[in-house]
């Protein structure tokens, strides 16, 4: 017998506030837009953003109604799931690409959040993050943001947004040369921000080597094809750099003919 999921619970833990009235939201493109109503007093407890729109100096304060026409209807989705339920329903367990939907879902909505002023959604984006970098997906692996999903946070975040902060130090504990050169595309997804704040991460946490050089023929062009020119230099065999004197012996040189 299937037991029943616990629909009991104390009066406290169920106050959505869904009294009052609501603000519209006009979400996407003028052509095709989705229009949302959420209850005021819930919004705007959760998002400083509409809080100040409908209650400050502004059009939306008389409208109320709050147009979003860039923001994309399934990411405001998320937004309002995280409003009505604590949930953000994008889990995608397969792997690749595929999975990788699901990270970029969320960089969106983080953005989103970051738009609207709603510092616990942002946050709960970022742990769903993490959740799924520890996650692993239907083939046993655990995947982690790539291509596309840099792009998005960096070109819509500042430079003190925390969720850069995570997505650096993920690449620094747990990445792997192919993900910039395999799964990214170097000219749309990899922001130059983000190499130079990877690159400064990855030199201020490297463990500093022993040893100096001690090979430098690895940098030298003269391959496993010739000998080196110090070894040639310690046997005497290197090509004679003698000056040519002219006839009258005062030490000038001749002058090669063209």
């Amino acid at each position: 017998m299937a037991v029943a999921p616990e629909v009991r619970a104390y009066e406290d833990q169920f106050d959505l506030s869904l009294s009052g009235p609501t603000i519209e939201f006009v979400v996407g493109p003028d052509l095709t837009p989705v229009t949302f109503h959420i209850h005021e007093k819930l919004v705007c407890a959760s998002s400083d953003f509409c809080k100040c729109a409908v209650n400050g100096p502004w059009k939306e304060s008389k409208s109320r109604s709050i147009v979003l026409d860039d923001v994309d209807a399934s990411i405001f989705q998320i937004y309002v799931s995280w409003l009505y339920r604590a949930q953000l329903p994008v889990r995608i367990d397969a792997p690749g690409h595929e999975g990788n939907a699901e990270y970029l879902a969320l960089a969106r909505a983080y953005v989103l959040g970051d738009r609207l002023q709603d510092v616990a959604f942002c946050d709960a984006c970022i742990d769903t993050m993490i959740i799924k970098s520890q996650t692993p997906a239907a083939d046993g692996h655990s995947w982690n943001p790539v291509g596309p999903v840099i792009a998005c946070i960096y070109e819509n975040t500042t430079t003190r947004s925390k969720v850069r902060m995570f997505l650096v130090d993920l690449y620094v504990r747990n990445g792997v040369g192919n993900w910039l050169t395999k799964w990214a595309d170097k000219d749309t997804d990899l922001p130059k921000d983000f190499l130079f704040d990877l690159a400064v991460a990855l030199l201020n946490t490297r463990p500093r080597p022993e040893k100096q050089v001690s090979q430098p023929c690895e940098y030298h062009e003269h391959g496993k094809e010739r000998i080196c020119y110090k070894k040639l230099l310690a046997s005497s065999k290197m090509p004679s750099q003698d000056v040519v004197n002219d006839k009258g012996g005062n030490g000038a040189t001749d002058t090669l003919p063209n």
